[in-house]
């Protein structure tokens, strides 16, 4: 009879599902908190009268922005933020593609102190029994 056995495990990221809703990080969570009150304040900022056809200014511009949030959480999932940032900020070209090396004189100590060579031991021979 085999048993089976509950695995957890460590390397996943720790997901968190509201009413049935997709499974999301903590930080993904507050990424879609953060833009729905911002799409909720550019709501309330856009005039009233301001119309696209016939719906509220304010309506789309909200939508745009939380919609642009929901992109970035779900871009989360594949890359982490920081790889999304510097791919922007180099498309951008707002951070530098070439770089310039220059020599620097490196001190390496030989033969480096931290390494401990073994004591060289000297060969046993064989060692023979005179059974006679």
């Amino acid at each position: 009879m085999s048993l089976i056995h509950r695995v957890i495990i460590l390397n996943q990221p720790t997901k968190l599902s509201l009413m049935g809703s997709p499974r999301f990080t903590p930080f993904q969570w507050i990424l879609l908190v953060f833009s729905l009150i911002l799409a909720i304040f550019a709501f309330t900022q856009v005039p009233r009268d301001w119309k696209v056809g016939t719906l509220p200014a304010g309506f789309i511009v909200g939508l745009t922005i939380f919609c642009l949030g929901m992109v970035y959480v779900n871009a989360t999932e594949l890359r982490p933020p920081q790889w999304w940032t510097n791919f922007f900020l180099y498309r951008l070209n707002m951070l530098p593609k070439i770089y310039y090396p220059h020599i620097e004189e490196m001190e390496i100590p030989y033969p480096d102190p931290d390494i401990a060579d073994e004591p060289e031991r000297e060969e046993e021979g064989y060692i023979e029994i005179d059974m006679g």
